[in-house]
């Protein structure tokens, strides 16, 4: 036999091995929010490192992860991100099998990040003069910036309950601030930067730093049926963490693929007060139980015997993309 039918022969015997051990033809069904706190996911799907390990992704952006989380008691899709609301804590107490695998973007110590802003022509220079105020939240005691919000509140003597809020979206407060419908608004970027920057709003108070109220949910379909595909998953989104550290951030490339997927412009980015992104993917579990207890207390959520945290948290998959990867060190 010739040579060159050998090559050809082994050739195929290789790339047959290949696509078994990495399973080149498993997809993922994921469900994401199409803003930047989900950075490292972008880089990861744009950078290859998910075909790498033989995932393709099939994303849907979406509003709110709340809205996913029956596609994932279902088995319809396999992966959702975005903010944590009452609604997973109680999905989880109530039964369904899904789990927070990791997290996405962290509050900073050096820049305000989700701030709460004011708007500039209220003449409010305090936290405590929101008292009794309209200030608009994304839904409100029930989501992620509630929760900032109530932080925020209680730390200067006055609870979620002081101030009126108004649900509205981050794009919508914008107008609200603007035209003067609301006070006051538990805010995140682009949006912060941009009505400040024009001079509509002033920060009064910045998140708590080391505070997530973002992150990953698998399904209990697929932990259980393919939990290779779930740890490979893991591997690439920690590989897209570590791309984004530092200055490294603002590569050209990166800033590309931000624009893409949130359709802010560079220029913009470079420009707001971003995330932290953990290269080790640290699961906040006592943020997490905070936010649930602040949930229990204002009645977002009707069980009265809190959920511990390995009952709303599997952190395995990260465990196993560090004893691959190993542990991040700046260089």
């Amino acid at each position: 036999m010739k040579k060159s039918v050998w090559v050809s022969i082994l050739m195929i015997i290789s790339l047959a091995w290949f696509s078994t051990a990495f399973g080149a033809t498993e997809t993922i069904r994921l469900h994401y929010v199409p803003s930047l706190y989900a950075a490292p996911l972008f880089v990861a799907e744009e950078k290859g490192f998910f075909n790498e390990l033989g995932i393709k992704l099939d994303m849907k952006p979406i509003t709110a992860v709340t809205e996913s989380v029956p596609l994932l008691s279902a088995g319809q899709i396999d992966v959702a991100t975005g903010g944590y609301g009452a609604g997973i804590f109680s999905a989880i107490n109530d039964g369904i099998d899904i789990r927070i695998v990791a997290p996405m973007g962290v509050a900073p110590k050096d820049r305000c990040a989700n701030p709460l802003i004011v708007r500039k022509a209220s003449g409010i220079k305090s936290v405590k003069e929101l008292k009794g105020k309209k200030v608009a939240c994304a839904g409100m005691l029930v989501g992620g910036s509630g929760f900032q919000l109530v932080q925020i509140l209680e730390e200067h003597g006055l609870s979620g309950n002081d101030v009126i809020l108004n649900n509205l979206r981050f794009p919508d407060q914008i107008v609200a601030i603007t035209q003067g419908a609301v006070d006051a608004a538990m805010s995140s970027e682009p949006y912060a930067t941009k009505l400040v920057r024009d001079g509509v709003a002033t920060v009064i108070a910045c998140t708590k730093p080391g505070t997530s109220v973002t992150g990953l949910l698998y399904s209990g379909k697929l932990m259980k049926e393919r939990p290779d595909v779930a740890k490979n998953f893991m591997v690439a989104l920690m590989k897209g963490f570590r791309e984004i550290q530092g200055e490294k951030f603002f590569t050209p490339e990166n800033l590309k693929i931000f624009t893409k997927y949130t359709k802010v412009a560079p220029e913009v980015i470079k420009e707001m007060a971003n995330n932290d992104w953990d290269p080790n993917l640290t699961i906040g579990s006592g943020t997490l139980l905070e936010q649930q207890a602040m949930y229990m207390r204002y009645g977002s959520l009707k069980y009265t015997k809190p959920l511990k945290p390995e009952q709303f948290i599997d952190d395995s998959y990260v465990r196993h993309a560090l004893s691959v990867l190993g542990s991040y060190k700046a260089k």
